[in-house]
């Protein structure tokens, strides 16, 4: 069974565009979502065109984001990279930091990372598990 981040490191986002991003709260199970609208490049038996995609990260807990809106539509929106890990820097830094009076603040979820072709940004989501489904489903 793969894990979470062997799902996502799987998904191949490297020139994807990066069109919106949204917070929701979910008050029935008080948490949040992350949701990232996303035109993924899928290879077709012509070549490739692009598919509206949601990327929905479930049950989180901390969100960093820092993005230069400019940059981001000077080079297209586009995505260099995207990971997730169980352990990081930011992780860590969290932890001895604004967390550190908490008790494994950080103990069961994800780090999920989204970089931006620079200077758009990058953007960083701790969460449970993601979900990506295509269309624009509300």
């Amino acid at each position: 069974m793969e894990t979470v981040c062997e799902r996502f490191n799987e998904l191949q986002l490297h020139d994807s565009r990066f069109v919106d991003v949204s917070i929701l709260r979910r008050t029935e199970r008080e948490s949040h979502e992350v949701r990232v609208d996303l035109e993924i490049e899928r290879e077709t038996p012509g070549g490739f065109s692009s598919q509206a995609a949601k990327l929905v990260f479930i049950d989180c807990t901390f969100l960093k984001i820092d993005l230069d809106l400019d940059g981001k539509v000077v080079c297209g929106d586009a995505i260099a990279r995207s990971r997730c890990t169980e352990h990081s820097e930011l992780r860590e830094a969290l932890e001895r930091g604004p967390l550190k009076y908490e008790d494994s603040p950080l103990e069961g979820y994800f780090h999920f990372s989204i970089f931006l072709i620079p200077p758009g940004g990058e953007m960083h989501v701790f969460a449970r598990d993601f979900a990506l489904t295509f269309g624009m489903p509300s």
